[in-house]
C-alpha cells in the first residue's frame, strides 16, 4: 500500500533530534513554512510481493543516485527503508504532464519547446549514468514550478558499464510510449509525423537521432532577446 501526503513546509531543525524519518511522518509540518513543496510517501510492504518491493527499492536507489546530477529529476529529500515500510520525503509537483495536456486547448511554442527540452535533459542525465527508465510517458513527468521533472523509477534498469543499449525479452512499460524497436507489431503505426518527430521513431537505434543531437537541434533553441520580453522561437 502506498500513501502520498503532500504538504508545504521544511523539516524541523535540528533534524538529528528525531530518531527516524518515520517519526517525522506523524508531526504537524504546517508551522515549518517554506517555499519548497514536499510530498511524504509512505509505503506499506507487509502484503507486497517481492517484485513490488524491488520496484520501490529501485526507485529509492536510482533517485538517490541521480539527485546531484540534474534538476530535471524529482527531488528526494530523505528516506528510510525498514523491513515492512518505506518512508520518503520528496518534491511535490503541481500536476503531471499528461493531466496538463488533457486540460490544454492549445500549447504555445515556448511551452512546447521548453517542456520538450526538459524531457530531453532528464533522459540524457539518466542515460549518462547508465539507467534506462523503461516507462517514459507524459504521466511520469511532473510539472514543478514550470519545469518538467522525471519521476517513477520503479521498473528502471541499470546498464553494465560496457553496454550501450538494452534489448528486453518481454515488452515493459506503456505501449503507446515504447521505443520503436521494443514494439513487436508496427504494421498499424501511421507515418504522419513531422520531420522532427519522425527522426525519433526510426526503428534501428543506431540510425535514430540521439538525445545529444536533439538537445542541439534548432527546434529546442529558445533565445531571449536582451532588454525585451519577447522570445525568438524557430518554427518547424
Amino acid at each position: 500500500m502506498e500513501v502520498l501526503l503532500p504538504f508545504c513546509g521544511d523539516l524541523p531543525a535540528p533534524y538529528s533530534q528525531w530518531a527516524t524519518i518515520a517519526e517525522l511522518f506523524f508531526l504537524d509540518f504546517t508551522k515549518y513554512r517554506q517555499r519548497i513543496k514536499k510530498k511524504k510517501k509512505y509505503v506499506n510492504l507487509e502484503e507486497a510481493d517481492n517484485q513490488t518491493i524491488d520496484r520501490y527499492r529501485n526507485e529509492v536507489a536510482y533517485l538517490n543516485k541521480l539527485q546531484q546530477h540534474s534538476d530535471k529529476i524529482i527531488r528526494l529529500y530523505d528516506y528510510e527503508i525498514m523491513d515492512q515500510y518505506i518512508y520518503m520525503v520528496m518534491e511535490c509537483g503541481n500536476t503531471d504532464l499528461n493531466s496538463w495536456l488533457k486540460k490544454k486547448k492549445s500549447i504555445n511554442p515556448w511551452e512546447r519547446k521548453s517542456y520538450w527540452k526538459n524531457m530531453l535533459e532528464a533522459v540524457h542525465t539518466i542515460h549518462q549514468h547508465g539507467i534506462v527508465h523503461s516507462d517514459l510517458k507524459p504521466a511520469n513527468f511532473l510539472i514543478v514550478d514550470g519545469m518538467l521533472k522525471l519521476i517513477d523509477f520503479g521498473i528502471a534498469n541499470q546498464m553494465q558499464p560496457d553496454t550501450t543499449s538494452i534489448v528486453k525479452d518481454s515488452q515493459v512499460g506503456t505501449v503507446n510510449y515504447m521505443p520503436p524497436e521494443a514494439i513487436k507489431d508496427m504494421s498499424s503505426r501511421r507515418e504522419n509525423g513531422k520531420s522532427k518527430s519522425k527522426c525519433c521513431l526510426i526503428r534501428d537505434p543506431k540510425q535514430r537521432i540521439s538525445i545529444p543531437e536533439l538537445l542541439v537541434h534548432p527546434y529546442v533553441q529558445i533565445q531571449i532577446h536582451a532588454g525585451t520580453a519577447s522570445l525568438k522561437i524557430a518554427h518547424y
